[in-house]
């Protein structure tokens, strides 16, 4: 990552003592979501500031089904050829990176856990 894409990242220094939730996934989620889905913009009805609007999701629903990110509507979207109209992120944002996709998918696939720590799941 180049130092502007890596702004924003929280620098873990203990992986086995980091929290999947707050050390991990919701670096991803602010510095690449939350500038569309927060308090005061919501594109297309969903909110993503607060660990409750994740999983509440949008109109259509949850946009994450702990345990199955193959049914997830955010990892079917992140994972839209760029071109396609629901692809996540939109065109002229800062996309999310293989990696950051590996770690949602992960994250979703392992429950969505809020509370563990990393030593805590099978990786």
């Amino acid at each position: 990552m180049s130092p502007k894409e890596e702004e924003g990242f929280k620098k873990i220094t203990n992986l086995e003592k980091a929290a999947v939730y707050n050390d991990i996934i919701l670096s991803i989620l602010e510095t690449r979501c939350t500038s569309c889905h927060n308090q005061s913009k919501k594109k297309g009805e969903l909110q993503m500031y607060t660990r409750q609007l994740q999983m509440k999701g949008e109109q259509g629903g949850p946009i994450v089904v702990a345990g199955e990110a193959s049914k997830s509507e955010m990892t079917k979207r992140i994972n839209l050829r760029e071109s396609h109209d629901d692809h996540m992120l939109p065109a002229g944002k800062c996309s999310l990176t293989s990696e950051h996709i590996k770690l949602l998918e992960w994250w979703v696939n392992n429950a969505a856990p809020f509370e563990k720590k990393i030593a805590g799941l099978v990786i």
